[in-house]
């Protein structure tokens, strides 16, 4: 979740609620329907009253400016599997290393590098927040595109597979078990923030199983 809130108050910042585009494929058309049915203005308002009110965000928030997090972020870009899934991407037509170097901008670490193969009132806490963002978000409407996008999109569909594939299940398997991230969701759990609403969420929304990893 601090990834999610993270990057959507770095997108309002940059006024960058547009798929970024390489200027080739059907990938970034697909995504931009997507974001487009999200009312953004409502929910950067969500975000950053959370962002500025509510304890439990702002903890969250300042985890990923710990040494710990920055270390976790790049161990994460070490695995080929990671670097694999975001060439894919940009092969397909959208720019992910600009999303993902605005994060790395956010929490102060060196850029990545694209691929030389292509051109260029709340309710409180992190519950509160997903419960609050659900009700802006026309969820039926996103389920209807998704299979939509499934029967007649063959760019959609093949990113659907790929994060449904063993091989993004691995890196969720590698990344929840790395002993620094097991660190960081301790303390998480520490400080009262409701890990297993993200767990919840990944689940119902990308089929994504996160194992149960302890110390």
């Amino acid at each position: 979740m601090k990834f999610v809130v993270a990057l959507v108050a770095i997108l309002a910042t940059a006024n960058a609620w547009k798929v970024p585009n390489l200027g080739r494929g059907q990938l970034h058309k697909d995504l931009q329907e997507f974001v487009d049915l999200i009312p953004t203005n409502e929910l950067v308002k969500v975000l950053m009253q959370y962002a500025k009110e509510d304890a439990e965000v702002k903890k969250g928030l300042a985890y990923m400016q710990s040494d710990d997090f920055k270390t976790l972020v790049q161990e994460i870009e070490a695995m080929p599997e990671y670097i694999n899934l975001l060439n894919y991407i940009y092969e397909a037509g959208v720019d992910v290393y600009y999303l993902v170097n605005r994060l790395h901008d956010y929490i102060h670490i060196p850029r990545l590098t694209p691929p030389s193969f292509s051109e260029y009132g709340i309710t409180g806490g992190f519950k509160g927040l997903v419960e609050d963002v659900k009700k802006i978000i026309p969820i039926d409407k996103i389920k209807a595109l998704y299979h939509q996008k499934l029967q007649t999109s063959p760019a959609f569909k093949q990113l659907v597979d790929r994060l449904s594939s063993s091989e993004f299940q691995t890196i969720v398997n590698k990344v929840y078990g790395n002993p620094r991230f097991q660190y960081l969701l301790n303390k998480a759990k520490q400080a009262g923030l409701d890990v297993n609403r993200v767990k919840e969420l990944l689940r119902t929304i990308l089929g994504i199983t996160v194992p149960a990893y302890y110390y």
